[in-house]
């Protein structure tokens, strides 16, 4: 069986097995790898770097974490070897803060044909290492890049992107849409700032920009008046659903793909994250010699204010099915597949409205 046909062989298996069994017979189908815990935003949302997550508020705030490159091509091969379809680099802010970000670009395109990376493409930033260029060069090995896009209004933009210009992003992606490379645009929803995302249409069909607009449910961390309960999209809230209907509708004759987020509270809604990826992510309660290894379902509440600092670290597994089928993972699969939670903040997460705290 050639590369291919184990790839496709893997996703018919993930179809099948997901939130159906504990065991699994396929690789991650993705891992994200966080490379540094820096950043130049204080962006309200921010389970890293707001200012209202300090204090003890946040297992993971600030946490002092720089991955050696030598550790991430280790990790990146390990997970190649191990079938893992696709890397994608990130970090808790800003991965070009790490003077390596292009030799791990570089490495991750060696390996897989394409590479895919995260960034918020602050002008000083990319400036101090001409970032910009570098990423032209390599346009034909870039699967896709994704940034944030919250507001459409400069001035709505800017208090949700606390340090964040939204004139300098849309240059940005003006440049990277003019030479073709697939963009990805994440917009948190939630019930203070609906109103704001229909403008992000007109404004990038104003610049010439053609994208993909992924709409997500708000992660309610419960630092501030935006991260609260209440601020989460429900099912009753009928004229955000009107309104984000209204804006995949404009989006589409601009030529911008806009995908929507379940309600809060949907019925349908269940947690099959442990069933798809993984990310390498410093956490508090790790060990912090190890942060480069530790591995974390996502940034959810389980992980940000619960109690699931670790799903094991890489390097105490000989292959990624072996670490894919830990202890600790399928203990917690197991879980879900019962209608437990696996953590108590699980509860405050839209993915958990069919689960039930454990006795």
């Amino acid at each position: 069986m050639n590369t291919q046909e184990h790839m496709r062989h893997d996703a018919e298996r993930y179809g099948a097995e997901r939130l159906v069994r504990d065991i699994v017979s396929y690789p991650p189908r993705w891992v994200t790898i966080g490379i540094i815990n820096r950043c130049n935003n204080r962006c309200v949302f921010c389970s890293y770097h707001s200012r209202d997550a300090r204090g003890g508020k946040s297992k993971v705030y600030n946490l002092p974490y720089t991955m050696p490159v030598e550790r991430f091509r280790q990790q990146v091969d390990f997970f190649h070897a191990g079938r893992v379809p696709r890397i994608h680099i990130c970090a808790t802010g800003e991965p070009f803060l790490h003077n390596g970000i292009m030799d791990m670009i570089d490495h991750v395109i060696a390996r897989y044909g394409k590479a895919s990376f995260q960034s918020n493409f602050h002008p000083a930033v990319m400036r101090r290492g001409n970032y910009l260029e570098k990423i032209i060069e390599r346009k034909n090995a870039i699967s896709h890049i994704v940034t944030d896009l919250h507001a459409g209004d400069a001035t709505r933009f800017a208090d949700i992107k606390k340090g964040s210009s939204l004139p300098d992003l849309l240059s940005t992606l003006r440049l990277f849409s003019a030479h073709g490379i697939p963009i990805i645009g994440s917009c948190i929803l939630s019930r203070s700032n609906y109103t704001a995302l229909p403008g992000i249409i007109d404004t990038l069909a104003a610049h010439g920009i053609t994208m993909q607009l992924n709409i997500v449910g708000l992660f309610p961390h419960m630092f501030n008046k935006f991260t609260s309960l209440e601020n989460t999209y429900h099912t009753s809230d009928t004229h955000i659903t009107q309104c984000l209907h209204a804006m995949r509708a404009a989006g589409e004759r601009h030529g911008i793909t806009v995908t929507l987020p379940k309600p809060h509270d949907d019925p349908s809604g269940r947690c099959d994250v442990f069933w798809q990826k993984l990310q390498i992510w410093p956490v508090a309660g790790a060990d912090k010699n190890r942060y480069d290894e530790n591995l974390i379902p996502h940034a959810c509440n389980a992980v940000v204010l619960g109690n699931m600092h670790s799903l094991g670290y890489v390097s105490d597994y000989a292959t990624v099915m072996d670490l894919w089928n830990n202890e600790t993972i399928v203990a917690i699969r197991r879980r879900i597949l019962a209608g437990e939670y696996p953590d108590r903040y699980c509860g405050t997460c839209s993915c958990g409205v069919n689960l039930h705290p454990a006795p």
